[in-house]
């Protein structure tokens, strides 16, 4: 018998079998992951109750913050559930391994990053890691203790050298990464931060984690508001700069060649880009907290108002054209272009040696 029934966005299916549209044994409504559900409509008692519209705009309230950006509890939700499924992922490649008998040190690391992806990301949500989403089969206490000793045995090689996060390649996003150009990279799954490497560029864990560690590092030294998206690109998409700040999307661009000790030794030392490039951070920051909204169509009157707000500092400062050269050759170049911004940039750069 065909029984009218009511789902969640109620839509009247008249011939409702269970068997074929319902998901309590797999897929589908009411399965795996579903929270919608369905119940019995008599017509002739009226239209079914709905949903309010407090209720309905409770539900899409975008009232949680991550990394600069707000979501809504579902979308929270929908992120951290990718991350238990990576776990999941590397916990089965690890049994996988260990049945066949070869080395399982990969699937071990990566699982020990995923574990961490997932804690980290929850714990600043506000959530909490359910361990019944991470849970496979035959994975037990064991398992994870072996699996534990073998991601640590990574951290010492020959030479001692740190383990790093490996570089997971996920999702990709678009990011307006010059006038009229846009560029597509995709996001590093290892990091619970907004890091990403577009789809031209390579680079090593070792220099992404140094690239990574060091940007940290500068936001809170300058006691940046925010967190920046970081997007790693290739020297052939930015050929004339090591790093760039975008203040209208807070994103900051980098390329490999930034933890290259050789190339940081002409720059400043270790850490000179990022710090750099974050100081810029934080003069955007200074203009939002005085009520700028920094948007594509004002950014060349950002960039006019900022100049003047630099160019006082470094007045303040004692920088002038003759003794500019001491801090480097760039900033004396800006200084020379009306680039006061880059001066201050430069200045601080090289001043945070000395604090």
């Amino acid at each position: 018998m065909s029984t009218p029934f009511l789902n969640f966005s109620r839509i009247i299916c008249t011939n409702f079998r269970q068997d074929h549209a319902s998901g309590f044994w797999g897929a589908g409504l009411c399965g795996w992951n579903c929270r919608h559900t369905f119940f019995a409509v008599f017509l002739e008692l009226g239209d079914p109750p709905a949903w309010t519209r407090d209720q309905l705009e409770e539900l899409n309230a975008r009232n949680i913050e991550y990394n600069g950006k707000r979501y809504t509890r579902y979308e929270i939700n929908q992120m951290q559930r990718a991350r238990e499924r990576n776990v999941r992922r590397w916990k089965k490649r690890y049994l996988a391994e260990t049945e066949a008998g070869v080395d399982t040190t990969d699937a071990a690391v990566r699982l020990k990053a995923a574990r961490q992806s997932l804690a980290e990301f929850a714990q600043a949500t506000g959530g909490r890691v359910d361990s019944a989403r991470t849970s496979v089969p035959k994975f037990g206490r064991s398992e994870a203790s072996k699996a534990g000793w073998a991601a640590k045995g990574t951290a010492r090689n020959e030479s001692s050298e740190q383990y790093y996060r490996p570089v997971t390649r996920g999702s990709s996003e678009n990011f307006a990464f010059k006038s009229g150009q846009e560029l597509t990279a995709r996001r590093v799954e290892s990091y619970s931060a907004n890091v990403y490497i577009s789809d031209d560029a390579k680079i090593k864990p070792r220099a992404l984690h140094t690239i990574a560690q060091n940007t940290e590092k500068a936001v809170k030294q300058w006691g940046v508001s925010q967190k920046p998206t970081i997007v790693i690109v290739s020297e052939r998409e930015m050929p004339t700069a090591l790093g760039k700040y975008d203040p209208v999307s807070n994103v900051v661009y980098y390329t490999p060649q930034v933890a290259d000790a050789r190339i940081t030794s002409t720059t400043g030392g270790k850490g000179s880009v990022e710090f750099h490039e974050m100081w810029h951070m934080k003069q955007a920051d200074i203009f939002r907290q005085s009520g700028w909204n920094i948007t594509e169509e004002n950014r060349r009157d950002y960039i006019i108002a900022l100049c003047e707000h630099c160019k006082k500092n470094i007045d303040a400062a004692g920088i002038t054209r003759y003794n500019v050269s001491d801090i480097s050759e760039y900033a004396l170049r800006n200084f020379l272009t009306g680039r006061f911004d880059e001066v201050e940039a430069e200045y601080m750069t090289f001043r945070r040696r000395d604090l």
